[in-house]
């Protein structure tokens, strides 16, 4: 009805010209030189620096939260009108000198969200995956965009793995080039679809509350995306070498409170055979290699 009264419904941005619409308003406003690419449903945007570490080891952080907050803007502006489906925008900083890499994950309906108050500040920060390493700069590959994990269950994944860290306690002991504690998280596809989560604890600390502390982060995030896809969840506490395992309609219960933590634990927790091979692996799984 409406088309035949007034036509289609023009877009600011149709869905072939994105790229090229991030590439200008970071040209033209910022007078920054990007490189843009749209994957799936994902549109990210990358831009490089000489470096973004200075001389002492320090992040330039005027420049690095300049730089952040201009390209979020253009890949947010054009994301949020275009016709094209874009679920999620990612947001690349590079330096080539010092290879470090910034990549930031927001979901389009997150920021729709916080656009009308729908989300409190805070947990939009919450739902903002940030992450910081390092990458190999090769001239031939400038142009590849580090796009091909985003997807709702990688998204959720990271996002668990990283509100675990940030409730990470102060270290005390240990090496102090390590935290208190390394915590990843991956999904997998087959033989089921498993939300798979290590960590590794430096400070004293119980499995059993490890292993619950991953799941109330877990709790947290897939009740509030809605998410029930999957058919369990594992977290395992590599130091302690135990392993929970949730089963999907056993969590279902656990959000709903029909059944305890110590349900949790006495239908899942138990010692992990494998935990040795996983141990003997974990600093290097984690990039933090040993000899």
């Amino acid at each position: 009805m409406l088309a035949g009264c007034g036509g289609a419904t023009r877009v600011t941005f149709p869905a072939d010209t994105v790229n090229q619409a991030v590439q200008q308003i970071c040209k033209t406003l910022y007078k920054l030189d990007v490189i843009t690419r749209s994957h799936n449903d994902t549109l990210g945007v990358l831009l490089y620096a000489d470096h973004l570490v200075d001389p002492n080891g320090e992040f330039d952080r005027e420049f690095v939260s300049d730089a952040l907050l201009n390209l979020s803007t253009a890949v947010t502006r054009v994301a949020l009108s275009t016709d094209k489906t874009i679920d999620f925008v990612v947001v690349v900083l590079r330096g080539k000198d010092d290879e470090n890499q910034i990549r930031i994950i927001r979901s389009v309906v997150d920021i729709k969200k916080a656009q009308t108050d729908a989300l409190s500040v805070e947990e939009s920060m919450n739902r903002t995956v940030q992450e910081l390493g390092k990458y190999n700069y090769d001239p031939l590959k400038a142009d590849e965009i580090p796009l091909a994990d985003v997807s709702m269950e990688h998204f959720l994944t990271k996002q668990i793995a990283q509100r675990v860290r940030l409730l990470a306690p102060v270290k005390t002991s240990g090496p102090p080039m390590l935290p208190s504690e390394i915590v990843e998280g991956r999904f997998l596809d087959t033989p089921q679809r498993t939300f798979e989560f290590s960590i590794l604890t430096f400070e004293a600390s119980e499995p059993s509350n490890n292993v619950l502390k991953i799941l109330k982060q877990a709790d947290e995030v897939l009740k509030g995306y809605h998410y029930e896809e999957f058919d369990e969840i594992v977290v395992k506490d590599l130091l302690g070498r135990k392993v929970l395992t949730v089963r999907r309609e056993d969590y279902l219960k656990y959000q709903k409170k029909e059944i305890s933590e110590a349900d949790v634990l006495a239908l899942g927790f138990k010692d992990d055979l494998t935990s040795a091979d996983h141990f003997k692996n974990a600093l290097e799984v984690f990039e933090y290699p040993i000899q």
